[in-house]
């Protein structure tokens, strides 16, 4: 666990352990202040902070892990809570649930091994938007094939044989409608 020292200057982020990571020109170095060893750098990003899930060169090892580019994660997200890529937090049930969460889409990547509960049914379409305005691309094309039928159909004189249908394409887009 790490807290932000906003009194140091430069910037860093001061762990309860012996580990700091700190701004260093351009870069970010995580070292342990104890042995005075550089344990993984971050070239400087562009808001300037190190947090997400950022790839950092490993410089020694740690955690088992050897040295390379490994993706690290400096997260102020609380328990039950997933980290997005670049630092903001959703809920952790979100995290794969066929709806883009965070900002930067990635609570949907590397989804694909997913365990979906056993009355899941993967023949329904995506739970719709919960804010108004919040509508696809396809939402507006069935609303508008829907407002085309029912206008159809209210010119339709009684007693009269009277159809009325669309054809919606996600592709292109148009709607097609045909009225007999």
């Amino acid at each position: 666990m790490y807290y932000f020292d906003l009194a140091a200057v430069p910037l860093a982020f001061q762990g309860y352990g012996e580990y700091l990571v700190e701004q260093f020109g351009d870069m970010w170095v995580w070292y342990n202040s104890i042995t005075n060893t550089t344990m993984a750098t971050l070239s400087a990003q562009a808001l300037n902070y190190p947090i997400g899930r950022l790839s950092w060169n490993i410089k020694e090892k740690v955690c088992e892990q050897e040295s390379g580019q490994r993706v690290l994660t400096l997260s102020p997200c609380q328990v039950g809570e997933f980290t997005c890529t670049d630092g903001s937090c959703i809920p952790f049930a979100k995290r794969c649930d066929l709806k883009f969460d965070c900002k930067d889409k990635t609570d949907e990547s590397f989804c694909d091994i997913v365990n979906f509960p056993g009355d899941y049914r993967s023949k329904l379409p995506p739970r719709p938007a919960l804010n108004k305005g919040d509508d696809s691309p396809m939402d507006e094309l069935i609303k508008k094939a829907d407002n085309l039928i029912n206008a159809a159909k209210a010119s339709c004189i009684p007693d009269a044989a009277c159809s009325a249908s669309t054809a919606v394409h996600p592709d292109t887009n148009p709607v097609k409608f045909n009225f007999h």
